[in-house]
């Protein structure tokens, strides 16, 4: 079967958009992932003899941000 110019491009186009959406969700997952993984040390050390430790405290805070940062930059798409 051959196909027209305009039934490839379309087709072309539908498959990148899977792609494109595909990675996406992919980036999506990641981010929760990095999330998860700052709340879970976060409970780790505040279970520590470090839990005190200002500066810690301060950088923890900092991941925070910036992964809300991440997020809010992916669910944009």
């Amino acid at each position: 079967m051959k196909l027209s110019r305009n039934q490839w491009e379309k087709m072309l186009k539908e498959e990148l958009l899977n792609e494109i959406q595909i990675e996406a969700e992919t980036i999506q997952d990641m981010g929760a992932a990095i999330f998860d993984v700052i709340i879970e040390f976060k409970k780790n050390f505040e279970k520590s003899d470090w839990k005190k430790n200002r500066k810690i405290n301060s950088i923890i805070k900092q991941m925070l941000k910036l992964e809300q940062q991440l997020s809010d930059e992916t669910q944009e798409f």
